[in-house]
């Protein structure tokens, strides 16, 4: 045998006791962790319609006041409904997707209809303010103060507002300052959750 083929057998002995001498690492598949993933979900319907009542249907008709006698509506309780489907059956299973509260934003972003005495209004010499206060009773309403533009927002916590009613009252203030004549209004609301 020629010495190269000697060599190159011990070459291949010596890989071969090598590879022989490995140990080998088997195992069989172990679970070592298990977890489940919990899916939980509102379906919820988002078209929830408002529908304001006060005393003269959708309007607060304070109507005549007498100075002279100082006999005259003052104050008139309204309410902010909310409904789904049908206006007489108040509810509104939107907020079941919310975590958090429902707030009320008085005036919208416009900063003519609101100032720190009340609800502005036009006419019988501009000074006449309408007060709103929340009279929700069960209500876990974050103030009962009056609306105002320093103090616009009132929150509600879901489960209150998912019953669709709010319940408030307009009182008209600055009568007896008066000139006589007509005066008018108007307040817009924003509905917000998160």
């Amino acid at each position: 045998m020629s010495k190269q083929l000697v060599f190159f057998m011990g070459k291949i002995y010596l890989l071969l006791l090598i590879m022989l001498n490995v140990p080998v690492v088997y195992a069989e598949s172990e679970i070592l962790l298990r977890s489940q993933l919990y899916v939980e979900g509102f379906v919820v319907g988002s078209t929830c319609s408002v529908k304001i009542e006060g005393n003269n249907g959708s309007m607060i008709d304070f109507g005549e006041y007498n100075q002279a006698s100082q006999t005259g509506l003052r104050t008139v309780p309204f309410f902010v409904k909310l409904f789904q489907d049908d206006p007489s059956s108040p509810g509104c299973d939107a907020f079941m997707g919310t975590p958090g509260r429902v707030t009320l934003k008085f005036g919208g972003d416009s900063t003519n209809q609101l100032d720190e005495s009340g609800v502005v209004t036009h006419g019988a010499g501009g000074d006449i303010r309408i007060a709103i206060t929340s009279t929700d009773e069960k209500a876990n309403v974050d103030s009962k103060g009056k609306i105002i533009s320093g103090h616009s927002e009132l929150t509600y916590s879901k489960d209150f507002a998912q019953e669709g009613v709010f319940s408030f009252s307009a009182r008209a203030e600055g009568l007896q300052e008066a000139d006589a004549g007509r005066y008018h209004g108007s307040l817009s609301l924003v509905m917000s959750y998160k």
